[in-house]
């Protein structure tokens, strides 16, 4: 019925330097491509194409403590 959205973390690698971004998706793809869009979109970052950042996605996974 509803799928739960789940916490990646993305890893955005450009310039020697790397940024995590924590973001709630349904699957890495999505994930990825939220990140993607606003990094492209945003005149802010200042990015013209995906070919001059790299992005590595990994699931947050909850720990359980006894």
């Amino acid at each position: 019925m509803f799928k739960k959205r789940k916490d990646f973390i993305v890893s955005v690698i450009c310039n020697g330097g790397v940024d995590d971004i924590q973001v709630k998706a349904n699957n890495r793809k999505e994930a990825m491509q939220m990140v993607e869009d606003v990094l492209l979109k945003c005149d802010i970052f200042g990015f013209k194409s995906s070919d001059e950042f790299d992005l590595k996605v990994r699931k947050i996974r909850k720990r359980r403590y006894i």
